[in-house]
């Protein structure tokens, strides 16, 4: 059944967990820079002015913004964010992609697998899918224009996967922060009570070595 397969997906994405925590922080760092620096410049340069691309504005967007928005571009623009989507090096694939593994990396390490939240380390996934949902919806409206009357759908349906994405990620931020919090506590809490302990034996160590040396006195007095 449904949760019998979520098990399944999470213990398999548990025991890949360290790898993809290894190799992917780094890769994480690279492709996010080179779309902010190289692909984001290129577009505004094409538009005359800062734009802002549809899939990060988290309220959603509508038919007639997303048609501002294509129309600013010019064809040199809409054929650079093609490509961002659905091209040679679709950074708007691997992005997502890796952030998915990171999440569900972080997740699988932060709660046990008996844990009440063992299994939101298929979360992430679930992101990636309506991600790549809205990308298919944007690069549609993209091929199409500037004939878009006929993919209003298209609109609808990519605003609102930005808008289901954007609370998808909150609430994942939210779960690794309480994990964290937790985590932290707990190591606190073993430090503490480890510290306490060495006091404690310490302090019997130092009593006995007082007791003997007593004891020793006394010994020398008769």
């Amino acid at each position: 059944n449904r949760k019998m397969v979520i098990v399944e997906m999470s213990r398999l994405l548990r025991s890949y967990s360290s790898l993809f925590m290894t190799i992917l922080m780094c890769l994480i760092l690279i492709f996010p820079a080179y779309l902010m620096y190289s692909v984001l410049p290129s577009l505004e340069k094409e538009a005359g002015r800062p734009v802002e691309l549809l899939d990060s504005r988290s309220r959603g967007w509508t038919f007639d913004e997303a048609h501002l928005f294509l129309h600013e571009l010019g064809p040199t623009g809409r054929e650079t964010l093609q490509s961002v989507y659905f091209g040679t090096f679709p950074l708007d694939f691997i992005i997502p992609l890796l952030t998915a593994c990171i999440f569900s990396s972080l997740l699988s390490t932060l709660y046990d697998e008996e844990s009440f939240l063992g299994t939101t380390n298929v979360l992430p996934w679930t992101l990636f899918i309506f991600d790549q949902g809205e990308n298919y919806c944007i690069w549609k409206l993209i091929r199409a224009f500037p004939n878009l009357n006929a993919f209003r759908l298209y609109a609808v349906l990519g605003s609102m996967c930005t808008v289901v994405k954007t609370w998808i990620t909150l609430f994942i931020l939210g779960i690794v922060a309480i994990g964290l919090i937790t985590k932290g506590l707990l190591r606190l809490r073993e430090w503490k009570t480890g510290e306490t302990q060495t006091s404690i034996a310490d302090s019997e160590d130092h009593s006995r070595n007082r007791t003997h040396k007593k004891q020793k006195s006394q010994r020398h007095k008769r």
